[in-house]
């Protein structure tokens, strides 16, 4: 019979004597090296401690991961995605990304063709330059000036890919105070 708890009784019905003797006759089918269920031996927990102490002996020596080069610049980091990654992962939780993300942006317009640059500049301005932008970064007032005389998509591709080129090179001291605090 099953009591409720506002009486005082337990949930649960009490245990059967069929139950508790199957479970002392499970006790007694141990090997009697073998401690019961729920007790400790010391020969496991050494076993434990000792592989644990095997696996951490390496990290007291410095390895090469720990004094990874990819860190030392943007250009070298840019190089390994997944290295990239974790850099990122590392600003967006300590800094404003917006610099970071603005940088590798404008990276891109050195690989893309006059057509493509019309379209990615528009996105660019948006993102980043715009009065408005979501991720707005400081911008070098000559950029500015001409954004403000000019609609982006009116600027010349080789006038969008030298702005880009402009932010990318003011964002730099900021991109490599970010890496040096991550190192």
């Amino acid at each position: 019979m099953v009591h409720g708890s506002v009486s005082g009784a337990p949930l649960f019905p009490a245990a059967s004597p069929v139950v508790s003797s199957s479970a002392s006759s499970c006790h007694a089918m141990l090997a009697p090296s073998q401690p019961p269920f729920g007790a400790q031996s010391s020969n496991t927990a050494m076993s434990i401690i000792g592989a644990e102490d095997e696996d951490f002996e390496n990290d007291l020596d410095p390895t090469v991961d720990d004094q990874c080069s990819h860190f030392n610049s943007i250009e070298l980091l840019k190089g390994r995605p997944t290295h990239l990654l974790v850099f990122l992962q590392h600003v967006m939780l300590q800094f404003d990304c917006a610099r970071v993300l603005c940088y590798l942006h404008a990276d891109l317009f050195k690989q893309f063709s006059s057509k493509e640059t019309k379209k990615q500049f528009v996105d660019f301005y948006n993102t980043f330059l715009d009065k408005g932008a979501i991720l707005r970064v400081p911008v070098p007032t000559h950029v500015t000036y001409e954004l403000d005389r000019t609609r982006p998509d009116l600027l010349s591709e080789d006038v969008q890919k030298r702005f880009a080129q402009d932010i990318q090179a003011q964002l730099a001291p900021d991109v490599l105070r970010q890496l040096e605090d991550f190192k």
